[in-house]
């Protein structure tokens, strides 16, 4: 495999392929420029324990508009360019007018929102047929004929391979 090569990992986003060759499988990674990096925790670490806002009662008097979040887009960037993903999430919470008046679960949802936005992260997983059919059946199943990863399982038993 060359190490030169990358890989898509969203529409925007490519990321190198040569520092992950010899990894231990399993391990989360977070991509920073086009590099990805071995990280600590799960694939979205942050809860609402990490900022310790209070809670409001109800949604119904938040209004969505521009004024409510004072970070532009400019101050992010280079947030995200200097520190990673978590300080911008913690910068988007802190700068935020309505945060602490949402409910638990709008902030809940809000977090988890922001981390798979700015926190590109991934697990590194060996290559097997359960995970070939799973991957290929979540991202093209009308090109495998929409078979589950356990029709192929059982295709494959049938079939007398092991």
């Amino acid at each position: 495999m060359k190490k030169d090569l990358q890989f898509k990992f969203s529409k925007k986003v490519r990321c190198k392929i040569g520092p992950l060759i010899g990894s231990v499988f399993g391990q989360v990674y977070e991509i920073r420029g086009s590099i990805p990096y071995p990280a600590e925790g799960a694939l979205l670490p942050l809860d609402l324990s990490d900022f310790g806002a209070e809670t409001g009662e109800d949604n119904r008097n938040l209004i969505d508009n521009a004024e409510n979040q004072t970070l532009g887009t400019d101050k992010i960037r280079e947030i995200k360019q200097d520190r990673g993903g978590a300080a911008v999430i913690a910068a988007l919470v802190n700068n935020s007018s309505t945060f602490s008046t949402k409910t638990q679960y709008s902030q809940a949802k809000y977090l988890k929102r922001k981390q798979k936005k700015y926190m590109l992260r991934f697990r590194l997983l060996e290559c097997t047929p359960f995970t070939i059919s799973r991957l290929g059946f979540e991202k093209h199943g009308q090109k495998i004929g929409n078979i589950r990863w356990d029709n192929v399982a059982q295709l494959l038993s049938y079939g007398g391979m092991e």
